[in-house]
């Protein structure tokens, strides 16, 4: 897969290579989203949990569609919501 770079919630640069070396769990969605979504990341925690120690060695990631809303603080706070370690990308 090529490579791409997008801002995260802490507002610098997030490039796929950087997450080298993990499998990469992505989802598309947006914060404004009143259900799937909310659905979709309670999902993603469920399966983190379910792997244990090895859930170190994936990469959560939510990838917004709705770039104008969803600022990097934006999604800080709503990532979070779900877990800490999810990453937040616009």
């Amino acid at each position: 897969m090529p490579d791409f770079a997008l801002t995260n919630s802490d507002g610098s640069v997030t490039r796929l290579s950087d997450l080298r070396g993990k499998t990469v769990m992505l989802f598309f969605g947006y914060t404004h989203c009143p259900d799937v979504c909310p659905l979709a990341l309670s999902e993603m925690r469920k399966v983190k949990a379910a792997l244990g120690k090895d859930a170190e060695r994936v990469a959560f990631v939510f990838v917004s569609v709705d770039g104008t809303r969803d600022t990097p603080e934006v999604l800080r706070r709503y990532v979070r919501i779900f877990d800490p370690d999810f990453i937040g990308l616009t």
